[in-house]
């Protein structure tokens, strides 16, 4: 976990360190209404119909953890929740239906980490799920320091959120190189897929608004592929899977690890492990 709470300190040095002035935008509630409707584009696939648990217990083996994989679903569920938590001070502020949308996913996210831990019998002792505490110290000055920039303006809280989906993605795909579980990484694709359409709605919103966001973790390269490509469909790891016959869950489509669009040795992403070249 090193290199994600390095990459923490990275990111409240960009938020304070890097001097940037944002328009101050003052919408009417007509333009407010047009740029919601381009927000449901960034609504995450993940429609779960089938209870997740029930899908990662029955259709996914039984692995003992190593401890980096323990510390991986820890650091991810809270990591998830700092974007959940954000989100919905940000439907307060701003009552965009951007914020609301992805709010929804997130907490989605939340709970397929939370069905791993589960079945693994892995808890998070004092985890609290109040809105804005955290036990680790370093996503604690995260959640405080971003929602302190995303009250200031629209522009703002959206170029929040845009940096909270690049900050998820690394954190998701730096991770598997160091985890096997076949359960733990089809649930860590499909976060990292649902993180994608949310990069693209934030994206797509900051132009509304004349505004361009710059990657700060993943490449250039790969951040270029995400917000050309069209959102990402697909029913979720367990729609996919129930019943398949062979017990295990793959991936359909953009999330399947050998179809990704950071396969290969030329690909786009970061180039680690299952996703990368």
């Amino acid at each position: 976990m090193k290199n994600s709470i390095f990459k923490i300190a990275t990111m409240i040095a960009f938020l304070f360190g890097v001097a940037m002035v944002f328009t101050q935008c003052e919408a009417n509630q007509s333009e407010m209404n047009s740029l919601d409707n381009l927000a449901v584009q960034g609504r995450n696939q993940v429609q779960i119909n089938v209870d997740p648990c029930t899908c990662l217990a029955q259709n996914f083996p039984y692995e003992a953890l190593t401890q980096e994989e323990k510390d991986a679903l820890t650091f991810m569920l809270e990591e998830e929740k700092v974007a959940r938590d954000v989100y919905a001070k940000m439907a307060e502020f701003w009552n965009m239906q951007v914020f609301t949308n992805i709010n929804k996913s997130e907490q989605k996210h939340m709970d397929a980490i939370a069905c791993l831990m589960e079945k693994y019998d892995l808890e998070l002792a004092g985890f609290d799920n109040t809105i804005g505490v955290f036990l680790n110290p370093d996503l604690q000055k995260a959640y405080d320091d971003l929602l302190a920039k995303g009250a200031n303006s629209v522009v703002d809280a959206l170029e929040v959120g845009a940096f909270i989906e690049d900050l998820d993605i690394i954190d998701l795909m730096s991770n598997y190189d160091r985890i096997d579980n076949a359960d733990i990484t089809a649930v860590f694709e499909n976060l990292e897929r649902g993180s994608r359409n949310h990069m693209r709605a934030f994206v797509n919103m900051l132009d509304r608004y004349n505004e361009t966001y710059t990657p700060q973790f993943i490449t250039q390269e790969y951040f270029d592929y995400i917000i050309s490509t069209a959102k990402e469909k697909g029913e979720g790891i367990c729609d996919n899977c129930t019943n398949n016959g062979n017990g295990t869950c793959p991936n359909d489509g953009p999330n399947n690890p050998n179809n990704g669009p950071n396969n290969g040795p030329n690909g786009p992403g970061r180039g680690n492990g299952r996703n990368g070249g």
